[in-house]
């Protein structure tokens, strides 16, 4: 029975209906069920007697079924038909983060919200003693742009294991996504933060740190090389993001980022000091002008402003040279007649008259000295 004939089979109570994708070792459908016709599900097949890739589907769908986390895909049932092993999980209608980040970089609060959902699905895992070992983008579904899966456990290791499921001289998993030490070592939760690393690079970039002709040749650029920083493919990144992205991609496990959780952390960290800097307000004054005094009455430099001020000061002056001398004791000797203080400036009040109208600042000048 080829994979195509299983079109428009009903296995249990599910109708398949059309072939979705198909990965490394399984072919994924989307199937109806019939008892309630508006749901679809997903349903993913691998052929039996493949040995290991047998042996992969059935530890992927026994380690799913035991775990619960809300950002793990669930398994709904799973079991055997004719000559394929299947499992059935929600059809994830958003697509995957491949197809997502395929049309360039998340903003910075996207990338916050899906690596929130992913870093708990992985520690959860992790806290088990669960390692997923094939952390990548195809492999975090979306239900929509906001709510994430991470799903494929096919290469997963618990620490009851007594075999490996690496062939010797073959190494599983994805290169573009696998930890330096994997080469040499058996996977270990820092292999899985590494991967996180790749995936946060990649959402916040829309590309890989380490692209290369071969699986390889990819490999030894994870051996040897650094990566571009991230705020060179995307100036809009603040630099501390290169920071929390070098510290995850460290090739000496021992010196990475030790846990998914603390990369959400230090990213987090990240994010707050740079939006406290951006907040702390700087004050600009225009060139070439110098704040403003609070220094009673000023000219500022205006000549109608200093002409003012000159006859203001003029007439208070002679305003009180004439009240000094109408005050002075009547002498026996008949003092020289004292002339009349008298303005030079044309329209001067005569100085017993009161000014009905105080002087006034030049209209708006009040707005700018105490402002």
């Amino acid at each position: 029975m080829q994979t195509q004939e299983l079109i428009h089979a009903t296995i249990e109570h599910y109708k398949i209906e059309r072939h979705l994708a198909r990965g490394g070792m399984a072919d994924v459908f989307l199937a109806r069920d019939l008892q309630q016709p508006e749901r679809t599900v997903a349903i993913k097949v691998v052929r039996q007697g493949l040995g290991e890739q047998s042996e992969r589907f059935l530890r992927e769908a026994q380690a799913m079924t035991s775990l619960h986390h809300p950002h793990i895909l669930p398994v709904l049932g799973s079991g055997s038909y004719a000559a394929w092993h299947y499992m059935f999980m929600p059809y994830a209608a958003g697509g995957s983060l491949r197809e997502l980040t395929g049309q360039g970089p998340l903003s910075i609060e996207h990338t916050i919200t899906l690596l929130e959902q992913i870093v708990g699905a992985i520690q959860y895992a992790h806290d088990r003693g669960i390692l997923h070992r094939d952390i990548k983008a195809s492999n975090v579904l979306l239900c929509n742009a906001h709510y994430a899966y991470l799903a494929d456990f096919g290469l997963v290791k618990s620490p009851t294991d007594d075999y490996s499921l690496t062939r010797t001289g073959f190494v599983l998993g994805t290169p573009e996504y696998m930890a330096p030490e994997l080469l040499d070592n058996e996977a270990t939760t820092q292999s899985d933060v590494y991967a996180l690393g790749v995936l946060l690079y990649l959402m916040l970039t829309g590309t890989l740190p380490f692209k290369a002709t071969t699986p390889m040749g990819v490999m030894i650029k994870h051996m040897q090389e650094l990566p571009p920083q991230a705020t060179i493919i995307n100036p809009a990144l603040p630099p501390a993001i290169d920071t929390v992205l070098a510290h995850a991609l460290m090739k000496d496990p021992s010196q990475r980022t030790p846990s998914a959780s603390m990369l959400l952390q230090e990213l987090r960290i990240a994010l707050d000091a740079n939006e406290r800097t951006e907040r702390v307000p700087v004050v600009q004054t225009r060139p070439g002008i110098a704040p403003a005094q609070h220094v009673g009455m000023q000219a500022d430099g205006n000549p109608k402003k200093l002409l003012l001020v000159t006859l203001l000061v003029v007439l208070c002056v002679g305003l009180l040279l004439v009240f000094a001398f109408s005050q002075s004791p009547t002498s026996t000797t008949t003092p020289a007649p004292i002339p009349q203080a008298t303005s030079t400036y044309p329209n001067a009040m005569p100085s017993s008259t009161p000014l009905e109208h105080p002087l006034k600042q030049p209209h708006g000048s009040e707005k700018k000295h105490h402002g």
